[in-house]
């Protein structure tokens, strides 16, 4: 095994041990939620990913929408997470849950949203990204 091999591994736990303990409850979207940002989903290493996602305040917490129009080829381990330029590997919101569809994350209160300007989605396993969505304001 190469060493390289054994990163992507050890980052791969790493991510989904992250995952499991902030737990896979799905934060609800209130209708009342301001959008602040929005951004279109671009593919990457060879994988459609399309759709948009937004960024949304509702009472002082940060929400990331993964919007009814996602969709993306299944991969095992795929990770949601925040970018400034690039994938942040500190920055995990959670686990992919479904490669279609509609879907929530609660951004982490340790990270500030105004901070970052992406949201990836990051295959752990093979270390490589799947999709980028550059957030603009809305």
């Amino acid at each position: 095994m190469t060493y390289r091999r054994f990163q992507g591994i050890i980052a791969a736990l790493l991510f989904l041990s992250v995952a499991a303990c902030v737990g896979d409850i799905e934060p609800v979207l209130p209708e009342d939620a301001i959008q602040s940002h929005r951004g279109v989903w671009i593919g990457k290493s060879l994988h459609d990913t399309i759709g948009t996602v937004s960024v949304h305040d509702a009472d002082g917490d940060a929400l990331v929408l993964i919007e009814a129009n996602f969709s993306l080829s299944p991969v095992p381990g795929t990770m949601v997470a925040l970018g400034r330029d690039g994938y942040v590997p500190r920055a995990v919101l959670g686990a992919l849950r479904r490669p279609q569809g509609r879907q929530v994350y609660r951004v982490p209160e340790n990270l500030r949203i105004s901070d970052y300007n992406e949201i990836w989605l990051w295959d752990a396993i093979n270390n490589r990204p799947l999709g980028l969505a550059r957030l603009r304001g809305a």
